[in-house]
């Protein structure tokens, strides 16, 4: 397994690009992220080799000669452009308008300029940006092999129920409402039913009353 010496990089770091304390850690904390291809060339770098890297028709070569940047910020950038493209270009056109030659302003543009940048100043608000994260570990940074490249599929975690309930399963079938049915009537007299005779109905005359 090939790795990346923390203290060889933090070296590096320090005395060839010139970074200094808090800088040093986030980029080496921007280095831990970089995928394994752009590790190989930060390896390279270390081992006193050229690297050989392009990313959308930009190549390591271009940003040191041309754009004068420092051997692994060239590499850091390359992986810009492949995470965020337009961002990149758009930095790299800004910084060839900054390095063109520029003519001097007049006294009628030098007012007009100041007072666009008034005007602007008066609209944008200024949003608070989030601290770099700072690289808090000083272990190596592995390379992995081929075969160790593989992703592991992580498993779903059980879902450990915190409740003791029963769980109610809604079956279609006995989803309909149920409804309660009357208990039939209990006769709780002890007395005797007693039937009229139809003969008392007719004449009104009271007979003899027949136990049931």
């Amino acid at each position: 397994m090939k790795a990346i010496q923390y203290i060889k990089l933090f070296n590096y770091l320090r005395d060839i690009e010139e970074l200094e304390g808090i800088q040093i850690f986030r980029t080496i904390n921007r280095v831990r992220k970089l995928p394994k291809e752009f590790l190989i060339e930060i390896d390279k770098i270390l081992e006193g080799k050229e690297p050989n890297l392009a990313v959308e028709g930009v190549s390591y070569e271009q940003l040191r000669e041309k754009d004068g940047m420092r051997p692994i910020r060239a590499i850091l950038f390359l992986d810009w452009v492949r995470t965020e493209p337009e961002a990149a270009f758009s930095y790299m056109a800004e910084s060839a308008h900054r390095r063109a030659p520029i003519q001097p302003l007049n006294k009628d543009e030098k007012e007009e300029l100041d007072a666009a940048i008034e005007r602007l100043k008066k609209q944008v608000k200024e949003v608070p940006q989030p601290e770099p994260e700072i690289d808090k570990s000083e272990d190596d940074i592995v390379i992995n092999d081929p075969i160790d490249n593989e992703k592991e599929v992580s498993q779903p975690e059980p879902n450990n129920d915190k409740y003791k309930e029963n769980v109610v399963i809604d079956d279609s079938h006995n989803n309909a409402k149920e409804t309660p049915q009357q208990e039939p009537e209990i006769d709780k007299a002890n007395d005797c039913v007693v039937k009229e005779d139809s003969a008392e109905k007719e004449t009104g005359t009271p007979t003899d009353k027949q136990e049931v």
